[in-house]
């Protein structure tokens, strides 16, 4: 099978490896190429005498009862064949069962997912773990991810932790950067690399082992001796004299300080390592890279924003993403000056919207497995699948549903001419005489008054409030009614507060 690749060493997600379409194409592919061979047919017939308890109805399946003339006889049955005679071998059997066409096929692709996996018709309860919740809205609909109180403000933890200043470097590389510009560039840094977080996948051309010895041997020798890394799952070290063994059984484990680690895609998660103080990382950025790989990488060093620092390292295609990414957030937030600068709240920005492209990408293979599933479990056709999806996806947005109100606005009205009476403009000269407000009843009312003819009159309880507050007739008088009700048209009032001894007036 040809089997995709996201990274080194690591099989892209969903990866199916048997399609049955792509199995037949290779398979022809594979025989129009070279064909059954005189080494591969002895190998076939030696497994089918020695280990089939019976080999002639196999080998009858072999030979088809249709294709019988072309069949030479010394090779119809079982007990004529014999491997020992080249000519038989070479001109009767390799021919004959190289022109086979026969191919076996199910009547019904067998796969499960997670649906069946937490099925309601398994007898026992399933739970699981996640350290994430990124991936909650691909879980299946009856499966619910409950976030432990005193760990809903993780996130918000490691992403303080990544906003630190020491945090704050961004180098790119250039177009078809190869593994070894890549370690010049981190070797040749201002700052002192101890550790390569290639989550990004950028190593790609080279073995974690050769990527190890030629950091080790471009690195000064005073300062490091040894470099780890991973080889399949185990952890080895490399010393200067090129000898690899393994970290658990090393002295490297106690001299953490003299070495280098790189750590490729797959074990920038789930590792471990107690890194010294002062250690610094490069963490490379992919393209597609998500928050929930990115997050992870970094926090592979455990005292980040107490000790540990990071400066990243991104392709050159990456970078252009990250530019366009800028620009757009920029544009939406109608800045004028776009900074060229990449800081670290750009990168993360870039890898929230990878994630929230990956979710859309996703969808599409949850709604299949949930077809899938529904067809298994209810059979019907697709319009009832289709049907039964719908009602899933509903039962999940129930819990998104949102009130929105619909507000019905009154008809325009005619507002009230302006007119500002020359009581209040003695009453905003500092020079004039005191106005007792309460004989000019025409310009100065109580407070409750301003809320006449609507049903907020008798809720604001006007006999409570204090005698001295005042507003003007023009406050009350906006627009010109005729005893109809205010309440359309009760709108939140700015106040301009005056004071003239004890008397709070309202304009």
């Amino acid at each position: 099978m040809a089997v995709p690749f996201r990274a080194k060493d690591v099989a892209a997600d969903r990866t199916e490896f048997g399609h049955p379409d792509v199995a037949l194409v290779l398979t022809q592919l594979s025989y129009y190429y070279s064909g059954l061979n005189d080494s591969r047919l002895i190998q076939c017939f030696d497994r089918l005498s020695e280990k089939e308890s019976d080999p002639a109805s196999i080998y009858e399946l072999w030979i088809l009862p249709e294709e019988q003339d072309g069949v030479p006889s010394s090779i119809k049955q079982w007990k004529g064949v014999n491997l020992k005679d080249y000519q038989q071998r070479t001109q009767d059997l390799a021919p004959t069962l190289q022109c086979n066409n026969v191919t076996k096929q199910f009547p019904h692709k067998l796969i499960s997912s997670a649906r069946d996996l937490s099925s309601s018709l398994r007898s026992k309860i399933i739970t699981g773990f996640s350290a994430t919740n990124d991936t909650q809205l691909l879980l299946p609909v009856h499966i619910l991810q409950y976030d432990l109180p005193e760990l809903q403000k993780t996130g918000a933890i490691v992403v303080n932790h990544l906003l630190q200043p020491e945090n704050e470097s961004y180098q790119y590389l250039p177009i078809n950067a190869t593994a070894e510009d890549i370690l010049n560039q981190i070797i040749n840094y201002k700052e002192s690399i101890n550790v390569i977080l290639d989550v990004g996948a950028l190593f790609i051309d080279g073995t974690n082992r050769d990527i190890a010895v030629k950091w080790l041997n471009q690195f000064n020798k005073n300062r490091i001796d040894y470099a780890v890394y991973f080889d399949s799952d185990s952890i080895v070290v490399c010393d200067r004299r090129l000898h690899h063994y393994r970290f658990e059984t090393s002295p490297t484990s106690e001299r953490l300080d003299r070495c280098v680690f790189y750590l490729d895609e797959i074990h920038t998660r789930g590792t471990d390592f107690k890194f010294p103080n002062g250690f610094h990382a490069a963490v490379t950025l992919g393209n597609g890279l998500t928050k929930d790989r990115f997050v992870q990488a970094c926090m592979r060093m455990r005292k980040l924003g107490k000790g540990h620092a990071l400066t990243f390292w991104s392709s050159n295609e990456v970078h252009q993403q990250i530019i366009k990414s800028q620009k757009h957030a920029c544009i939406a937030n109608q800045k004028e000056n776009i900074n060229t600068f990449i800081n670290l709240i750009d990168i993360l920005c870039w890898v929230y919207e990878n994630t929230q492209q990956s979710t859309w990408d996703e969808l599409y293979y949850w709604a299949a497995q949930s077809l899938s599933f529904q067809r298994k479990k209810y059979g019907g056709t697709k319009q009832r699948l289709s049907q039964l999806l719908d009602e899933e996806q509903q039962r999940e947005l129930e819990h998104e549903l949102e009130e929105e109100r619909q507000f019905a606005y009154s008809l325009p009205v005619k507002p009230c001419c302006p007119k500002l009476h020359e009581e209040i403009k003695r009453l905003c000269d500092i020079n004039s005489n005191v106005l007792k407000l309460a004989r000019l009843s025409n310009v100065f009312r109580p407070l409750p008054y301003a809320f006449t003819n609507t049903a907020f009159f008798d809720d604001c309880q006007p006999n409570s409030w204090r005698s001295n507050f005042w507003v003007s007739t023009k406050f009350q008088r906006v627009i010109e009614t005729k005893g109809q009700s205010l309440n359309p048209f009760l709108q939140p009032s700015t106040m301009d507060c005056r004071l003239s001894k004890s008397t709070y007036y309202f304009h």
